[in-house]
């Protein structure tokens, strides 16, 4: 069985005033994104779309990976499939983004 992985985006709104935006995504297929907010908002509107999709699992380690990014960064991400998301994600640490990767135990 392949590994199920997790991509939290975190990105600024194109208007500062409004915030951040998060996407949860998983490379299983589901998805979830978020309206603009304030960033510490965002990270539990983040964590909640997480746990959701973790209620549907089996108990099972899967791995998390916490993107800070940009918007335009953030949108072309979310039109790769996912396979081809995560390959990027990989390439992607430097310039101003980075990538935190945790493994997750399920219970």
């Amino acid at each position: 069985m392949d590994k199920i992985r997790f991509a939290v985006l975190l990105y600024p709104h194109p208007t500062p005033a409004k915030g951040w935006l998060s996407d949860v995504i998983c490379n299983e297929g589901p998805y979830s994104g978020q309206g603009a907010r304030p960033y510490d908002q965002a990270v539990s509107a983040a964590d909640g779309a997480l746990d959701e999709m973790f209620a549907g699992l089996e108990r099972q380690t899967v791995e998390v990976w916490t993107i800070h990014t940009s918007q335009q960064v953030a949108s072309d991400l979310k039109l790769l499939s996912p396979t081809a998301m995560f390959r990027r994600l990989d390439a992607l640490e430097g310039d101003g983004i980075t990538v935190d990767r945790q493994k997750v135990r399920l219970r």
